[in-house]
């Protein structure tokens, strides 16, 4: 992903789908009534949300991943974990309509998003496909690991670091430093920030590269694909005309999915690939939400 597609693309683009997807809150309320209050305490449950998870991926991360297996096993209880504090921060919420959990949905999202985006931020020295020495490469055939054959294990950095090598005239233009060829502490900084991105990112060691190298609609497309599911499993937590047992069937279903979704990342892609599974998390989403409405009988 190219610096200027993240900010003239990625951006604005998500931008427009969380304003999109503030349309739903313009449906019919059926008669119940909503505060500047509820709302205020709304948004800071979702806050508080994305906050304990980030607590809880930071924890996990301390504890060595000695294979997939235990990656997908520690992925799949941080998804369980998320989904029981969804469902326990829910319960203060009023539920004479669904609009209350659908912002507190919303809200986490935007939280976690704006995380995303800020570890996703290429370094100013940085070029997409520079790992395959051709900027004029189509985006999909430009990335390594693209596909769910992951039987060859890279050194990324290495990697980076002999493509830094070999095409240090590219990393910064000469108009800039009035030289044809860059400091060299340009080049360190670029693979330095580049090797921190892949050691913070517990996803680019299972796709074969880092996300830097992805095409700029992979990470449009987990944007949608979490912002739906965090819409949706806020509707079907905070349902109330299901009964007890329906309401403990509908904790036990999402806490399960969400695991597996998480989880899926571990072993999916290798299996899948990433496009395999980027499409299947993201009809999971649509899915999640529609049903979501149609249970609170929005739509």
């Amino acid at each position: 992903m190219k610096r200027s597609q993240y900010f003239r693309v990625l951006l604005p683009v998500l931008g427009l789908l969380h304003a999109l997807l503030l349309l739903p809150l313009a449906l019919p309320k059926h008669g119940a009534t909503i505060t500047a209050v509820n709302v205020l305490e709304s948004i800071v449950l979702g806050l508080a949300g994305f906050g304990v998870l980030l607590v809880l991926r930071l924890f996990f991360s301390l504890f060595p991943l000695s294979n997939v297996y235990t990656t997908s096993l520690l992925l799949f209880l941080v998804g369980v974990i998320e989904e029981i504090v969804h469902f326990i921060l829910l319960r203060p919420v009023p539920k004479e309509t669904w609009h209350l959990a659908y912002i507190l949905g919303f809200s986490w999202s935007v939280a976690e998003c704006a995380v995303s985006l800020y570890q996703l931020v290429p370094p100013r020295q940085y070029r997409y496909s520079r790992l395959n020495g051709d900027e004029d490469l189509d985006e999909e055939s430009a990335v390594p690991g693209f596909t769910a054959n992951v039987d060859h294990h890279h050194d990324n950095v290495s990697e980076i670091d002999m493509s830094l090598e070999h095409e240090d005239q590219d990393l910064l233009s000469p108009e800039d430093h009035h030289q044809d060829h860059p400091h060299p502490a340009a080049t360190f900084s670029a693979a330095a920030a580049i090797g921190q991105r892949q050691r913070e990112d517990p996803i680019a060691p299972l796709i074969g590269t880092s996300l830097l190298d992805l095409p700029t609609y992979f990470p449009f497309l987990w944007r949608t694909s979490a912002l739906l599911h965090h819409l949706g499993f806020s509707l079907l937590l905070s349902l109330q005309d299901v009964g007890t047992g329906g309401i403990i069937a509908a904790v036990v279903v999402v806490c399960v999915y969400r695991g597996i979704l998480r989880a899926i990342w571990g072993i999916g892609i290798m299996r899948f690939g990433v496009v395999g599974v980027t499409f299947l998390t993201l009809v999971g989403g649509l899915l999640s939400l529609v049903i979501g409405l149609s249970l609170w009988r929005a739509i």
